[in-house]
């Protein structure tokens, strides 16, 4: 067998008028009888060919925008965060680098029309719309496309491998990729609802269904959306986007949609062009392979992590006649595995060392120092539509505050889960289940039933009101390792147990604005023990004001806290507090960050422990790093 010149590939391949590039050849040994030969299968780099109409493309009519800004010109892939807001020009001529208007980052050629659609545009008097031209009206079903492919020049066949399995949008971590978001397995239903909230993403978001943009929608690339777009919110968007819908579109926010076939391009290289092998006889193999050989993604896998360093000094402790000033270095990290859209499991480790006065804090402190133990090891299926099951060692997935649970707790349980979308933009929740405090064996047991409303979820005027009812059993373990953490504990050794038992009903309650562009979220928690007769109640207040995004983000925040003695079982309570029950004080709290990966948070704490009259202060810095996490 002859071996075929890398040049001859390239020109039968120009021959068949595909723009490509040449990529390195992959060498491969076939034996004919007793003798190798060596053949070289050729990869090209397949160039989609965008292939959009407008900035907003849509097959059905386009009504009621609020104030959105979309803009047709082409703009850079380099256009800032939030560009454009404020339309494509203001009065006078804008200089260079305007924070507001989206002019200055136009590239020239390949302008298209700011809204195209099939139907009416009646975008009202409050929208802008920009391009070449700025609307393009009832232009026909004919001349849509006739599925996602088209927008890339694709077949249907070359697209379904391209986008991969759908994904439940209840498991979305991530928006980074290219994204195929589905509730079951059937094609083109449009019967999938995705809700957005505080999203930053780059790449392909395919969605067969609704899109809801909420507040804080980020996005650079390219959308295509089955059935119907609503914004809630503000939202921002560089790149494109289409819209097949089954009734309208309208904007009931700040939608600014900027075109960049620039932004496109770059994505898509970024995550996912395909190569498409080449026979030694020139025809082309039948299925897509990925540019990334050694992804994890071949595999299913999306790692994820975190790296936390703690430092804490707290003075005036009752009971103490020394302050605590200590270090700690917190690390996790592991793997989720989703084969499917319908089945998944994760497996983390947790690593953690503290300073020599940081070691006699393990009864202390739900995130003990000096160990190395499981983080995470569960799996998940989605058996029915907007439904979860778990099972095994996992991150609490239940709403519960930081009255009631330690977010740094890893209990073992099993739970299932049912989220279910009510009109446009509402959410209905609901929880059931039971998990071991951290251990199989010889520790505390919670069970929680959980019923909650999400009105207008991710909307910049949202609210949450939850409802919890929690029980705890085999408590005397707890009690005998020494975690009364001011609960009363009668008897000694073996035959030490709480006081009293918990049967909590724990209520949450939150609501969020936007204040001079500036995100507010107001809520109080109450809980109140239904076992003891006295001292059974608690409360907590919480004001914060800020954001993070893609770029520098702040946020400040106060909270306060009441909680009586016999209110919760202090052991489930969150360490950011130094005493959990029996205590009054005020939490103060600023935190800088960048994007959702890194965060320098300093917090204090002003308490007040029952029947003693000295204050107890703590100031804590911490300094985290996380990848593809919550």
């Amino acid at each position: 067998m002859r071996r075929r010149r890398p040049e001859s590939c390239l020109l039968l391949v120009l021959g068949l008028g595909l723009p490509c590039a040449l990529l390195t050849p992959r060498a491969y040994a076939e034996t004919v009888g007793q003798t190798r030969h060596a053949i070289v299968t050729e990869g090209i780099r397949k160039q989609y060919v965008l292939v959009a109409k407008g900035a907003l493309t849509a097959a059905v009519p386009v009504l009621s925008l609020g104030n959105a800004v979309i803009c047709g010109h082409n703009h850079s892939a380099d256009t800032p965060y939030d560009d454009g807001t404020k339309g494509r020009d203001s009065p006078v001529p804008i200089p260079p680098n305007d924070p507001m208007y989206c002019h200055d980052n136009e590239t020239g050629p390949a302008d298209l029309a700011g809204i195209w659609s099939t139907d009416g545009i009646v975008p009202g008097g409050a929208a802008g719309a920009f391009g070449s031209p700025a609307l393009v009206p009832s232009q026909g079903q004919a001349a849509f496309y006739t599925g996602p492919w088209d927008c890339f020049g694709m077949t249907a066949v070359e697209f379904w491998p391209f986008v991969g399995v759908p994904r439940d949008p209840s498991t979305m971590t991530s928006w980074n990729g290219i994204l195929y978001l589905d509730n079951n397995d059937v094609t083109r239903d449009q019967s999938c609802v995705v809700s957005t909230n505080s999203v930053d993403g780059e790449g392909f978001l395919y969605v067969d269904g609704d899109l809801h943009l909420n507040s804080n929608f980020h996005y650079k690339g390219f959308i295509f959306v089955e059935g119907d777009l609503s914004i809630n919110g503000n939202a921002w968007v560089l790149g494109g986007i289409v819209v097949r819908g089954k009734t309208s579109m309208k904007a009931n926010g700040g939608l600014t949609l900027l075109y960049s076939s620039g932004a496109i391009t770059q994505q898509l290289i970024k995550y996912g062009i395909p190569l498409v092998t080449l026979s030694p006889g020139g025809a082309f193999a039948d299925s897509a392979e990925f540019f990334d050989d050694s992804s994890l993604g071949r595999w299913h896998l999306t790692p994820f992590g975190d790296l936390r360093l703690r430092h804490d000094r707290t003075q005036d402790i009752p009971g103490r006649t020394v302050d605590v000033d200590r270090w700690r270095l917190t690390a996790r990290g592991g793997a989720s595995w989703a084969p499917t859209p319908r089945f998944g499991a994760e497996l983390s480790v947790r690593a953690a060392a503290g300073s020599k006065e940081d070691q006699e804090f393990p009864r202390i402190d739900n995130d003990a120092p000096d160990t190395l133990q499981l983080d995470r090891a569960g799996l998940w299926v989605t058996p029915w539509p907007g439904g979860t099951l778990r099972a095994g060692q996992m991150e609490f997935p239940l709403r519960l505050t930081e009255l009631v649970w330690d977010p740094e707790l890893r209990p073992i349980g099993i739970v299932a889960q049912h989220r279910q979308a009510v009109g446009a933009f509402d959410v209905m929740r609901a929880g059931i289940g039971a998990w071991r405090r951290s251990k199989l064996q010889d520790d505390g047991l919670v069970g929680v039933a959980q019923a909650g409303w999400s009105f207008h979820e991710g909307a910049e005027r949202s609210g949450d009101a939850f409802v919890s009812y929690v029980w705890f059993e085999d408590t005397e373990w707890l009690a005998r390792q020494g975690l009364g953490r001011q609960n009363s504990v009668i008897g000694a050794g073996d035959a030490a147990r709480y006081a009293e038992n918990f049967r909590l009903v724990d209520m949450h309650f939150e609501g969020r604005i936007t204040l001079a562009s500036i995100p507010v979220s107001a809520g109080v928690d109450l809980l109140r023990n239904l076992e003891p007769g006295t001292e059974t109640d608690a409360a907590r207040t919480r004001l914060v004001a800020g954001r993070f995004g893609e770029r520098l983000g702040a946020e400040v925040g106060w909270a306060y806290l009441r909680a009586e003695r016999e209110a919760l079982p202090g052991a489930f309570a969150s360490d950011d507090w130094w005493a959990r029950t029996a205590t009054r004080g005020h939490m103060p709290w600023v935190t800088l960050g960048w994007s959702r990966w890194l965060r320098l948070r300093v917090f204090g704490t002003f308490e007040w422990r029952d029947g003693v009259a000295q204050r107890s202060d703590r100031l804590v810095g911490e300094l985290s790093l996380r990848w593809n996490t919550r």
